[in-house]
């Protein structure tokens, strides 16, 4: 399983390093599950889900979880942008409380809605 907070907080490290971008590559593997049918085994021979970020459907493909975790750290990351051009400091600051490396990073929900309310707040000054 791969937490939630990991794919929002990607983008949480792509501030922290000044990286610019992400590029997700398994945006429609779906022929990585058995059958190429994601619906029947979403982990195939990879962590459940990690192959695909949407779903198939007929005449349409669904958003996954995992993709509104992704939409919600680049939202993150436009707010840490936004701080960044009032002060770089307070927004690598910021950043700092919920990820620390790639490894490591903040688990406890309130905490990180603590920091995002504060983040909020400092941009509502």
């Amino acid at each position: 399983r791969v937490p939630l907070f990991k794919t929002r907080y990607l983008h949480w490290l792509s501030f922290l390093y000044d990286n610019v971008g992400y590029l997700h590559w398994g945006a429609n593997y779906w022929v990585g599950s058995p059958d190429g049918d994601p619906w029947k085994d979403a982990a195939g021979s990879y962590i459940g889900g990690d192959m695909f970020i949407i779903w198939p459907g007929p005449e349409t493909v669904y958003a996954s979880i995992r993709l509104s975790a992704m939409r919600d750290g680049l939202r993150d990351y436009d707010l840490l942008k936004m701080v960044a051009q009032i002060s770089e400091g307070d927004a690598k600051a910021f950043c700092r409380q919920i990820v620390w490396n790639s490894a490591e990073f903040e688990s406890d929900i309130e905490v990180f809605r603590n920091i995002r309310k504060e983040i909020l707040e400092y941009l509502s000054r």
